[in-house]
């Protein structure tokens, strides 16, 4: 059993990805099958074998290139930490950070294909964990943004942008693009800008409130129509549900420009 001595704070990425209308999910399963005790074995397996699934696979790419993991499940709820060997090295924390996006979109996309949706956000920062007890600022940050987040998607909290930003800038020609962009207003069709591996920058992130400033996010849906499964498993298309597959829509679109799409603003 683990003592208070285990628990200690730690510098390094950190994910919380959360499961969207699992409430709807197993309760469907409980008018379904009313007055059974086996009313939610169905969806609570599944579920569970997905979890399963998904933390084999980040375990799998962590061990590959050497990295910490500590993969937690809470409920409808996954958390992964990452340590960081140096706190202050900007470039092994955006390593870190393309880790993290790498298993995130690895995970959209293993989800999406079972039909459960998900959403995310990754930060750096500290944490700490006993148990499936989780605490500190990196958490906080992760917790209190990836909610704001109205679509399927993962996104890049303050913390991490920071250092998204500073890598981003050490190019000389990249910062020249940055500014050029700013002058010619790119079109509605142009919106990623710009992208390292499974980080991209993307102009339309849905954030609640209307609030402009989360620029970057994970690359994830191998095809437009990764969404078709999830929908499938939708009990009810309620205003709020479907702002959320809308806005997800439009990401997916853009990300593959090329692929057929009924948006009228193309």
């Amino acid at each position: 059993m683990s003592s208070c001595n285990d628990f200690h704070f730690e510098w390094g990425a950190v994910t919380l990805l959360d499961f969207l209308g699992w409430k709807g999910v197993w309760m469907n399963d409980y008018k379904q099958q009313s007055q059974s005790v086996q009313f939610n074995r169905n969806s609570l397996q599944m579920l569970a074998d997905l979890i399963q699934q998904i933390n084999e696979v980040c375990r799998a790419r962590c061990e590959e290139k050497g990295v910490g993991l500590k993969f937690i499940s809470i409920s409808d709820t996954i958390a992964l930490f990452s340590p960081c060997e140096k706190r202050d090295s900007d470039t092994e924390n955006y390593n870190m950070l393309k880790l993290h996006a790498e298993l995130c979109s690895q995970v959209m996309d293993i989800s999406a294909d079972a039909g459960f949706a998900l959403r995310g956000a990754v930060t750096i920062g500290e944490y700490a964990y006993l148990g499936n007890v989780i605490v500190g600022p990196g958490v906080d940050e992760c917790a209190s943004w990836y909610e704001q987040a109205d679509w399927l998607g993962v996104i890049f909290a303050p913390s991490a942008q920071f250092i998204i930003d500073t890598q981003r800038n050490k190019d000389k020609a990249e910062r020249s693009n940055r500014y050029n962009e700013e002058l010619r207003k790119p079109p509605f069709r142009d919106q990623i800008p710009w992208y390292d591996e499974k980080i991209i920058a993307y102009r339309r992130i849905p954030v609640k409130n209307g609030f402009h400033g989360i620029d970057y996010c994970v690359d994830w849906g191998r095809e437009a129509t990764v969404l078709n499964k999830v929908l499938e498993n939708t009990i009810s298309l309620s205003r709020e549900i479907a702002i959320k597959y809308i806005n997800t829509n439009k990401y997916l679109y853009a990300l593959r420009p090329r692929e057929e799409t009924n948006d009228e603003n193309q």
